[in-house]
């Protein structure tokens, strides 16, 4: 994502990514900022690595296997390959996850910048 820097004075800058299923790792202008794990998924980083205009936000989201593991036991895909485990369910069945419900995944917002101010000492 492109996008502009606001036109407003900040010492540092908190961008806050919203709804996350489940991680985000988050990058600006090429710098990484962190990897946010828990909700609030935030991340402070120090204002000179805002660009006026031109900045990159690149957010790699990474969610749950279970919408995967859904979806390739709904098409009947062979996955479970396993050399010396037996894979069942709780019940000491065999394992089926087609039935299970969709997860939310993804980056869900909203994603907003805010801007920090540093305090300053007193004299």
């Amino acid at each position: 994502m492109s996008f502009e820097a606001p036109n407003v004075a900040a010492d540092a800058w908190l961008l806050q990514l919203g709804r996350v299923e489940q991680s985000a790792r988050v990058r600006l202008n090429g710098h990484p900022l962190g990897t946010a794990i828990i909700a609030p998924f935030q991340i402070r980083f120090e204002a000179q690595l805002l660009k006026p205009k031109g900045n990159v936000l690149e957010v790699e989201v990474t969610n749950l296997s279970a919408n995967r593991i859904r979806d390739l036991d709904r098409r009947k895909v062979p996955w479970r390959i396993f050399h010396n485990i037996n894979f069942v369910s709780r019940q000491y069945r065999r394992f089926d996850a087609s039935n299970w419900p969709i997860f939310p995944s993804g980056l869900l917002g909203p994603v907003q910048l805010v801007p920090l101010r540093v305090s300053q000492p007193r004299p």
